[in-house]
C-alpha cells in the first residue's frame, strides 16, 4: 500500500502559508478540503502528495487524518501537538495563527507551492459548505465513501485515490516501491545527522 512520510514541520509550513494567504484565519473544514484537493492534484501530476498525511472519509467528505487530529487536539500524547500549538489555535470552527511569524516554506518545492496557490485561488471565495458539497461530487471524488461513513471515519488509501485517477495496479506498485525508497532515504538522512 502506498504511503508517504508525514513531517510535522512541513505540515506547519503548509498550514501557515495558507493561513497567511487568508488573513491569518480560515475555517478548518475548508482548510482540510483545500489540502485534500491539493494532495490529489499533486498526486495526479507527480505521484506524490504535498502533505504526506493519511486520509479518511467522513460524512462531510475526505479529511487528512493527522492534520484533523492536530486541529482537534484529539491526542494529547502526540509529540507533534506542542509544535502545532506553538503556531495555531482552534477557535470554534476556525484555525488561526497564534502570532504573526516569519516562518519560511523551505520544505516545500516550487511545484508544491504552485499547486497550493492554484487551489487557494480557485476556492478563495468559497465557504466550507461549498467545499463539502464539492468533495461530494462522485465524478471528481469517486474514492470518497462519504455515504458509507455515517458517523464514523472510513480509512481512505492512497491506492484508492490513485485508482480514481486512472492508475493501473502496475503503476501503483511502482509508486509504492518509490515511496518506500524515499522514506528509507529520509530515515537514513535523519539518522546520519544525529
Amino acid at each position: 500500500m502506498v504511503s508517504f512520510r508525514f513531517d510535522i514541520k512541513k505540515i506547519i509550513q503548509i498550514t501557515n502559508y495558507l493561513l497567511q494567504k487568508n488573513q491569518g484565519s480560515i475555517n478548518y473544514t475548508k482548510l482540510i478540503k483545500l489540502l485534500y484537493i491539493s494532495d490529489k492534484r499533486f498526486l495526479d501530476r507527480w505521484d506524490l502528495t504535498i502533505t504526506g498525511d493519511c486520509y479518511s472519509s467522513l460524512y462531510s467528505g475526505p479529511i487528512l487524518s493527522r492534520l484533523y487530529n492536530l486541529i482537534k487536539c484529539d491526542d494529547s500524547t502526540n509529540p507533534d501537538q506542542s509544535q502545532w500549538d506553538h503556531f495555531f489555535i482552534t477557535d470554534e470552527y476556525d484555525l488561526k495563527l497564534v502570532h504573526d511569524n516569519k516562518l519560511t516554506v523551505d520544505l516545500l518545492s516550487e511545484a508544491e507551492i504552485e499547486t497550493l496557490d492554484e487551489v487557494d485561488r480557485e476556492f478563495k471565495d468559497k465557504d466550507f459548505g461549498y467545499m463539502i458539497e464539492y468533495t461530494h461530487n462522485i465524478k471528481l471524488f469517486p474514492e470518497v465513501k462519504w455515504k458509507e461513513a455515517g458517523n464514523s471515519a472510513i480509512p481512505l488509501s492512497i491506492d484508492e485515490i490513485l485508482k480514481s485517477l486512472g492508475r493501473s495496479d502496475n503503476e501503483i506498485e511502482i509508486i509504492e516501491r518509490e515511496s518506500e525508497s524515499q522514506k528509507r532515504e529520509a530515515e537514513y538522512s535523519l539518522n546520519d545527522c544525529s
